[in-house]
């Protein structure tokens, strides 16, 4: 059984801009000149090695890929949800799910937002902490001996410098060009 979740194409690239933005890893700051240009792969990391290359009007054929899901494993083995749905009414959509996997539906699990819209406090402390000087890392190996406290002393500085902030809404010109 194949689960398929998809969200209003404009919606998650201007959600994908946003994040990618806050990465860095999206040097175009308009998502309207990001989008409009398809021949121009982006990267996306997403876990450390692995990085993945796209182009926004290629991610964002979502029938295509729907279409192949559906040919491959056939309609009665895929179960699409659609975000906005799940947003309007969370219990309802997770019971059809739960449903469509043949499980028990009475669990109700709470749903808390999980990658809410960031934005950094500061750009140098994020340049800094994405290209430390190799004398500074030697420092730091020698003051914090152990890797795993190292780790754990930047993902908190990490979670220092970010804040969470409501994603200002898209520009309706912009909206109804893309």
């Amino acid at each position: 059984r194949v689960l398929v979740s998809f969200r209003n194409p404009v919606d998650m690239a201007y959600s994908l801009h946003s994040l990618m933005r806050f990465q860095g890893a999206e040097p175009e700051p308009s998502l309207e000149v990001a989008v409009s240009d398809g021949s121009q792969p982006r990267w996306a990391f997403t876990s450390w090695p692995f990085r993945w290359a796209f182009t926004y009007p290629r991610l964002l054929r979502f029938s295509e890929q729907l279409e192949r899901y559906l040919e491959v494993f056939g309609p009665e083995r895929v179960h699409v949800v659609l975000y906005e749905d799940f947003v309007a009414d969370r219990v309802g959509v997770y019971r059809g799910i739960l449903d469509f996997l043949g499980v028990d539906p009475t669990f109700v699990p709470e749903f808390p937002v999980v990658f809410a819209n960031r934005e950094e406090r500061s750009r140098v402390v994020t340049r800094w902490l994405k290209r430390t000087p190799m004398a500074v890392r030697g420092v730091g190996r020698l003051v914090v001996p152990s890797q795993a406290a190292r780790r754990a002393l930047g993902r908190r500085v990490i979670a220092a410098n970010q804040r969470v902030v409501p994603r200002p809404e898209l520009d309706p010109a912009v909206r109804r060009r893309l």
